[in-house]
């Protein structure tokens, strides 16, 4: 069980980090404003975050 919560951590600790990069390219390609960049870089950083307490803090 808990190998499941570890790979179910690092799965979305690497969503995250792709949102991140997902929203770099998008923004720097589409010239789009800093307001995207900011909200996907937040939710991205969340994602990351919530992945770590499921891997270190979840049996």
């Amino acid at each position: 069980m808990k190998k499941l919560f570890y790979y179910l951590g690092k799965g979305a600790q690497c969503a995250g980090l792709a949102l991140i990069l997902n929203a770099l390219i998008i923004s720097a390609w589409q010239n789009k404003d800093m307001g995207f960049l900011f909200n996907a870089t937040f939710a991205g950083m969340a994602m990351f975050m919530v992945g770590w307490v499921v891997q270190k803090y979840l049996p």
